[in-house]
């Protein structure tokens, strides 16, 4: 079957006003009796080529928003694990633990209808915080949990937490998309239905953004405003845990990284930045493991390049650090020598590889160009004709998310932590 530019078109047309949330195919979301029968066949294919692909994105977002609905209503807002701050819930939601090794710093939580019943359940958690705790900083917090005393405070509604959820919402679109909008790929069929699912991605993501506005909406009200109390206990650790875990997986990453041909150090400070080298860590966007790899994106193009599979790479497989680091190192060679190699300078290439692990070479590019294209080739005609320091200026002040731009500059000043491991 060959598509025409203008039957892509058309589709999009279609995607802006015809979908219908009820549905897990193309097909089902967007046909309409005035599509052509090039643009029906289209869909078709489309929904066969992704139909992997599309199960997954809707069983993971569908989970992920009743899951966080209920954070919402037990806690009146909802964090997790992001930039090597480990964040984890017990399995009914009613403790959780919110662990800084940067700052050898654990905050245990748990809530109850009453003062007291929020302090005994605080008191009782024994396998639960077990399972919400990475092993080496388990038993020094559940010793300091018996000897100290926890602060009390009311469960409410946090207004600002919306803002905050929008942001997830986009940055699980960019995550989940970063495969599809490939940079400078040939409009064959397959790319076509790729962006076609690329655009149903980002309108499904304005789709839940409205259903998430009326979920604040009822929080904001006093009917169904979260309520109880929460007991709280901060926890100093001893200092040096980051250190010992960085010393545990020093010797594997040199070695994979070796075998890539990419520096040592930046693996290092990349599962550093990611995930304090908690081999357990788990985002929302999502992203797994000591170098939060993203099944869709990074490993996807893992998948195709390693083990010739065009599919999402497994979460389970992912918490394993050797394969873990497998995947995002090979990543990084993939940026480094396929997405990136345009870029003639090799520092400034490595400034955009940092970045583009963060958010995809495509938002790199954006920074770039005028006209606000994903084209790496246009974009590398603007990076080669600046300095090193010019690219890393114009990275951290002009890439798409503010958090990209932070973790540009932690990766970059760990470079030199992990030199000489």
């Amino acid at each position: 079957m060959k598509v025409t530019r203008l039957a892509y078109a058309c589709l999009l047309i279609a995607l802006s006003t015809q979908a219908s949330d009820e549905s897990t195919t193309l097909y089902d979301r967007y046909y309409d009796d005035q599509l052509t029968e090039k643009e029906v066949a289209f869909l078709r294919f489309a929904d066969h080529y992704l139909s992997d692909f599309i199960h997954w994105r809707d069983d993971y977002l569908t989970q992920f928003d009743a899951y966080h609905e209920q954070v919402l209503k037990k806690w009146g807002s909802a964090e997790y694990t992001h930039a090597g701050i480990d964040v984890s819930y017990s399995e009914d939601l009613n403790a959780k633990t919110r662990t800084d090794i940067e700052n050898d710093t654990v905050i245990v939580a748990a809530r109850g209808a009453s003062k007291q019943a929020a302090i005994e359940r605080l008191n009782a958690l024994g396998k639960a915080l077990n399972e919400m705790l990475a092993e080496d900083v388990y038993s020094e917090v559940k010793t300091a949990l018996a000897s100290a005393e926890p602060s009390i405070s009311d469960i409410t509604y946090d207004p600002t937490s919306q803002q905050a959820d929008k942001q997830l919402i986009d940055e699980q679109t960019n995550a989940i998309n970063r495969t599809f909008i490939e940079p400078d790929t040939p409009n064959n069929d397959s790319k076509l239905a790729e962006k076609l699912l690329a655009e149903d991605t980002r309108l499904q993501g304005r789709e839940r953004k409205a259903s998430l506005d009326k979920l604040h909406q009822s929080l904001a009200s006093k009917q169904h405003a979260p309520n109880g109390y929460q007991a709280t206990m901060t926890i100093k650790l001893k200092p040096g845990t980051l250190k010992k875990r960085a010393l545990r997986y020093a010797p594997m990453a040199h070695k994979i990284s070796q075998d890539n041909d990419i520096s040592h150090a930046l693996v290092m400070a990349i599962m550093h930045t990611e995930s304090a080298f908690n081999p357990k860590a788990r985002s929302p966007i999502p992203a797994f493991g000591l170098m939060q790899v993203v099944p869709t994106s990074a490993g996807r193009d893992v998948n195709r390049l390693l083990y010739n599979t065009d599919a999402p790479m497994s979460a389970t497989k992912l918490y394993q650090p050797e394969f873990n680091t497998t995947a995002g190192t090979t990543y990084l060679k993939i940026l480094d020598t396929r997405y990136l190699k345009s870029i003639d300078d090799p520092q400034s290439r490595l400034y955009c590889v940092i970045a583009a692990y963060n958010t995809g070479s495509g938002n790199v590019a954006k920074a770039f160009n005028t006209n606000g294209s994903m084209s790496i080739k246009s974009a590398a005609k603007i990076i080669n004709e600046m300095s090193p320091d010019e690219v890393y200026e114009q990275l951290v002040t002009r890439l798409p998310y503010t958090e990209t731009r932070n973790y540009l500059d932690k990766v970059t000043n760990r470079l030199p932590l992990y030199g000489g491991l």
